[in-house]
């Protein structure tokens, strides 16, 4: 029951950490959901969180200007992505991809 009530309170966090827009806490999110299906043995769910985690890496690394890091970590988001068919995640990458060719820092 503890598992369940901290993935509980990681998804709550989650949500009020994308509406206030503050990266280092989704990181902190996704690592803290990620640890519970653990726990809980729902590992079907980690292709997810480990797609999501690497596009927030991804979109950090290009906001510092770091491309090569950008790169590789948007790629692995890519691949983890269209492993496990994350409408969601693949939308962003889009976006991501989108906007790179206004602001080459990705591609």
């Amino acid at each position: 029951m503890q598992h369940e009530e901290a993935l509980k309170h990681a998804e709550q966090a989650l949500e009020d950490a994308e509406k206030l827009g503050e990266n280092y806490l989704i990181r902190k999110a996704l690592f803290n959901i990620g640890i519970s299906y653990i726990n809980l043995n729902h590992l079907q769910n980690l292709p997810f969180i480990t797609a999501r985690a690497y596009f927030m890496l991804a979109f950090n690394e290009g906001k510092q200007e770091n491309p090569k890091k950008a790169r590789e970590f948007y790629d692995k988001s890519k691949q983890k992505t269209l492993k496990c068919n994350e409408k969601i995640v693949l939308a962003k990458l889009k976006m991501v991809e989108a906007y790179t060719y206004q602001t080459p820092w990705i591609l």
